[in-house]
């Protein structure tokens, strides 16, 4: 028996074709006029899954993957081999274009027919006539036999006629994807309207943008099975992944003709990822997208045109396809084609350079492994160099260079250079974080968010939102008020989500206030307190360059009149939020008790924040409060450690107190 709360319940529905194949060519059987061989093809197997009431659910797949059968089924125009299917409620499907017109009879005809067909009399369509025609804009061409519409009119007259007869369910196969985008806007407000009126709403679209926007959930339909049900944003993000990292997705998507799936099966022949390598094959899938095309795959054709043997005449048939992808915008083909066609002694001295870089990355420069790691990572004038740029990236991190740990945990997430290790991706990403790397902190939120390399975690998710939010990034701000407000990853809160829509609202104001700021404090004949009003007003408004400013020039005196405790006061403000130029400044101010009572434990803490988020100047106190003994016990190895990297980074003062630790005598 259904469920009262369900609105349709399919059970272990199965749909086998019966489909007719032509024989090869050199087959005895080809010589026979008309001969065909059939086999049997499992479309739908064993398909389960229920929809509320007033639901929008969403179908994806690739080609082929029985999308449109069950769509078919549940409006009733395909029966399944086996299995059931429960509707509660009138249905209006909009399948095929065309699907239940009768072409020989004008669009105002049809309006009928088709009202005849869901049950409605004519009087009843007589009060829904205008509004149908209204909503379809065909006002001048409604009399006209239909068999002379576009399919951007025949998509017009069968949403109008679905969108106006009242119903429970309505079935929705690919009619957004046509017509112009102002009726696409406005079929799209009319599916949200008769959803807030309760109707349930199943569709399938090959667009992911509309499906993540229209639905609650998608069920991801794969092979003829149920691969995944959830959240839209979620599932979507998952076939979308797929899309791009399963070879066997991206094969069978790429013999259908999608061309962006020919130029990556391409890239996983030509890289060995998931498959043997095999240049033959790589080099047909890039031309088919090529050819169609895809600028991508044009540079990447060009690149093994040139790899294959460098003569003048695979340089020309090379530089072909790097014109058709740099006429059509692809800056790395102008920037081809410019290597090339601009050959000369440099090609030379960029060899010793990276050969220079190189050798001070093996002598352990920090700077150098990050500099050389994104060299290799980048291709910068070198050949592509995953594994080794792992290795380099790993060496910086591991020195505490944030963007260096950040890029490790993208390379473990997404398996470049390394094997895929989801644990080790959080983690690194994690220090990242902590060490007050912006990107990190959104990457995590947006991991945890929707399940990418790791198991789905809301409460994590919003953590890394609030603590993005808090050191300014806007886009965090508004995604906090969100899962805040629908309770997404915790309890409904209203009043932090009010707080953060209200944050999020300021951010263009605080920028231009920000600005105004610098222009009336450069500005002589405006008055210096018109710039501190600014700067304060920012500031409180949660504008955390503007508290930084404000402190700095309280501090300085420079202005305004010197406030010692003033500028203690915003830089604190400033540095809880992870402002490494507060953190520093406070420190200092802690360090020597000025504006503030001497704290050489609390300044010791937030140097050590600076120093691990990279801040060579923090590094250098650091080390000499090691060395020294302030605020901490004495390890002059660390010291060393410390003002090495700094060094590294171009600080003299580190680079002066290394060598006069290197020339004292040993003890």
């Amino acid at each position: 028996m259904m469920d009262k709360g369900n609105s349709v319940e399919v059970k272990d529905l199965c749909k086998t074709f019966t489909v007719g194949t032509i024989p090869p060519k050199n087959s005895k059987s080809a010589s026979k006029l008309h001969r065909k061989n059939f086999e049997e093809r499992v479309v739908l197997d064993g398909i389960s899954f229920k929809i509320k009431k007033g639901e929008s659910v969403g179908i994806l797949g690739r080609n082929g993957s029985g999308k449109s059968t069950i769509l078919k089924m549940l409006a009733k125009v395909m029966h399944p081999d086996s299995g059931e299917i429960e509707i509660e409620g009138k249905t209006i499907s909009i399948l095929e274009l065309g699907m239940g017109f009768h072409h020989e009879l004008s669009g105002r005809e049809n309006i009928y027919v088709k009202g005849s067909m869901y049950g409605l009399s004519e009087k009843e369509m007589d009060t829904l006539i205008d509004e149908i025609i209204e909503f379809s804009e065909l006002d001048d061409r409604i009399d006209d036999p239909i068999r002379v519409y576009s399919s951007g009119m025949y998509a017009r007259l069968a949403f109008a006629i679905a969108i106006k007869i009242k119903s429970d369910v309505v079935i929705i196969d690919e009619i957004l994807s046509v017509g112009d985008i102002g009726f696409r806007s406005k079929c799209n407000l009319a599916l949200k309207d008769i959803k807030k009126r309760g109707t349930t709403i199943i569709m399938a679209s090959h667009s992911m943008n509309t499906i993540e926007r229209m639905c609650d959930r998608v069920i991801w339909i794969d092979s003829g099975k149920v691969r995944e049900i959830g959240e839209s944003s979620v599932v979507c993000y998952h076939f979308e992944k797929d899309m791009t990292d399963s070879f066997e997705s991206i094969k069978a998507s790429a013999l259908s003709g999608d061309v962006i799936s020919q130029n990556n099966l391409g890239v996983f022949y030509r890289d060995g990822k998931n498959v043997i390598a095999d240049s033959e094959e790589a080099y047909k899938w890039f031309k088919k997208a090529a050819e169609s095309g895809l600028t991508d795959a044009q540079l990447n054709l060009g690149e093994m045109i040139l790899q294959k043997n460098n003569t003048e005449e695979n340089k020309q048939e090379a530089l072909t396809w790097f014109d058709m992808a740099a006429d059509a915008g692809n800056m790395n083909a102008q920037i081809r084609i410019s290597e090339i066609l601009g050959e000369n002694d440099e090609d030379d001295n960029w060899t010793s350079l990276v050969e220079l870089l190189t050798n001070l990355a093996e002598q352990g420069n920090t700077r150098s492994q990050a500099t050389l790691a994104n060299i290799l990572f980048n291709g910068t004038g070198i050949t592509k160099d995953y594994e080794s740029a792992f290795q380099w990236y790993l060496k910086s991190a591991e020195s505490g260079d944030p963007a260096s740990q950040f890029q490790i945990g993208l390379m473990y997430r997404d398996g470049l250079g390394i094997e895929k290790d989801s644990k080790k991706a959080v983690e690194w990403l994690s220090v990242s974080a902590n060490n007050n790397y912006m990107k990190a902190r959104t990457e995590l939120a947006v991991m945890f968010k929707k399940g990418l390399g790791t198991e789905r975690d809301l409460p994590e998710s919003l953590k890394w939102y609030r603590e993005a939010a808090n050191t300014g990034d806007a886009g965090s701000m508004y995604q906090a008020a969100i899962m805040c407000r629908d309770g997404i990853g915790t309890e409904i809160n209203l009043k932090e989500s009010n707080i953060w829509f209200n944050l999020f609202s300021k951010q263009g104001r605080l920028r231009v206030q920000n600005t105004l700021g610098e222009i009336c404090r450069y500005d002589t004949k405006i008055a210096d307190s018109v710039a501190i009003d600014i700067y304060e007003g920012s500031a409180k408004a949660g504008n955390l360059a503007a508290g930084f400013t404000l402190a700095i020039l309280k501090k300085d005196g420079t202005i305004t009149t010197p406030d010692a405790i003033m500028a203690a006061e915003w830089f604190k403000k400033t540095s809880e939020h992870g402002h490494v130029g507060a953190q520093i400044e406070l420190g200092n101010m802690l360090l020597r008790g000025i504006g503030i009572e001497r704290d050489l434990k609390a300044a010791f803490t937030l140097f050590k924040k600076a120093a691990d988020a990279g801040n060579s100047t923090a590094r250098t106190q650091l080390g000499i409060m090691y060395r020294d003994g302030i605020g901490t016990e004495k390890d002059p190895k660390l010291a060393k450690t410390l003002f090495q990297l700094a060094s590294e980074q171009g600080n003299k003062n580190a680079t002066l107190s290394l060598l006069l630790m290197n020339d004292e005598p040993p003890l």
